[in-house]
C-alpha cells in the first residue's frame, strides 16, 4: 500500500507509484505536481482508460481510495465512469443554468428551516433577501453574478444600516455558498465584497441600558412600592432581582418555584440555550414572590 512518506518522496521524472489496495491507482509525478490517476479498461469500448482523481497532498492516499473505488464499482456494474462524469458535469450545468439566485435561495431557505426554532427569524431570513436582493439579483443566472453586483446590493444600506446590511451579506453569502457546494458556480462572489465596500463603523449597536449605579434609585422609587395588582412592575423588579430575561420572566408559572428550597427551576424548553437553569432566590425575590402569591 502507498504510503505517505513515499509520495512525499516522488519527484519529476520518476515512474509512477502504484497504490496496492486498489486496482489500477496510482500517483504520476510531474511538474506541477503528483497527479492521482486511476487506470481501467473501459466495460462499454474495451479500450484503457486514465480517470483523473485529483493532486497529491491536496486529496489526501484515503480520499483518493474512496474516489477510485466508488469509480471501480461503476466499471464492475458495465458503466464507464469518465462517461459517467461528464454526463453529470452536462446534468449540473443544465441546472445551473436554470437555476437563478431567487430560485436558489427559496431552495437554500427551505433546507435550513427545520433547523430554526424560531419561526420569526425563519421568517425574517427570507423577507430580507425579498426586500433588499431579488428586485435586483432574483432572475439573474448564478455564474453571471458578480462580486460588483453583489457589492451594488449592498451598497445603499452598507453604512445607513450597517446591522441590516451584514445580515444581507451573510444570507446571500449562504446562498452562494450552497451553489458552489453543488458546482454551479466556481467562486462565491459574495466573499469578497468588503474589499468593495467603505469600512462600517465597529460600534456596537445595543439597547440602551441604564447604568447600573441608578438601578437602586429607580428600584426604590418605582418598584419598591406596587400594589399586587401591579403586574408590570413585580414582573420587572423580579427581572431585576433574578437577572433573567423578560421572556423567562413572563412565562414563569408557580410550579417552577420552590419556596422551601429557595430555587426558582426554569424548564429547558423555556431557555434560549434549551438546558434547564436553576435560579437562587434572595430574601428580598423571596418575599417578592410569597407577596404576588397570597393574591
Amino acid at each position: 500500500m502507498l504510503t505517505d512518506k513515499q509520495a512525499k518522496a516522488l519527484k519529476p521524472g520518476d515512474k509512477p507509484a502504484f497504490d496496492g489496495k486498489v486496482t489500477g491507482l496510482m500517483l504520476v509525478p510531474s511538474k506541477s505536481g503528483c497527479k492521482w490517476i486511476l487506470r481501467f479498461t473501459s466495460p462499454v469500448t474495451g479500450k484503457r482508460r486514465d480517470a483523473g482523481l485529483g493532486t497529491y497532498p491536496e486529496t489526501s492516499i484515503a480520499e483518493a481510495r474512496e474516489k477510485a473505488l466508488i469509480m471501480r464499482k461503476l466499471v464492475d456494474s458495465g458503466e464507464d465512469p469518465i462517461d459517467q462524469r461528464n454526463r453529470e458535469r452536462e446534468s449540473a450545468a443544465v441546472v445551473a443554468a436554470a437555476l437563478t439566485f431567487e430560485k436558489a435561495a427559496r431552495k437554500v431557505h427551505e433546507e435550513l428551516k427545520p433547523g430554526w426554532k424560531n419561526e420569526k427569524h425563519a421568517a425574517q431570513w427570507i423577507s430580507t433577501l425579498e426586500t433588499y436582493v431579488f428586485p435586483k439579483l432574483g432572475n439573474r443566472k448564478l455564474d453571471a453574478i458578480s462580486p460588483g453586483d453583489c457589492a451594488d446590493v449592498l451598497r445603499t444600506i452598507w453604512l445607513a444600516k450597517a446591522e441590516t446590511a451584514r445580515r444581507t451579506r451573510q444570507r446571500m453569502h449562504a446562498v452562494m455558498q450552497w451553489v458552489w457546494a453543488h458546482g454551479h458556480i466556481t467562486a462565491n462572489p459574495v466573499s469578497v465584497v468588503d474589499h468593495l465596500l467603505p469600512k462600517q463603523s465597529s460600534k456596537a449597536e445595543h439597547q440602551p441600558a441604564m447604568p447600573w449605579q441608578q438601578v437602586p434609585k429607580f428600584v426604590a422609587t418605582h418598584l419598591a412600592e406596587h400594589k399586587p395588582s401591579d403586574s408590570t412592575r413585580a414582573a420587572l423588579l423580579l427581572l431585576i432581582l433574578t437577572a433573567t430575561r423578560s421572556g423567562e420572566v413572563r412565562g414563569a408559572i408557580w410550579d417552577e418555584f420552590d419556596l422551601v428550597g429557595r430555587v426558582w427551576n426554569i424548564p429547558a424548553g423555556r431557555m434560549k440555550a434549551k438546558e434547564p437553569h436553576r435560579v437562587p432566590l434572595s430574601e428580598k425575590t423571596l418575599a417578592l414572590i410569597k407577596l404576588l402569591k397570597q393574591h
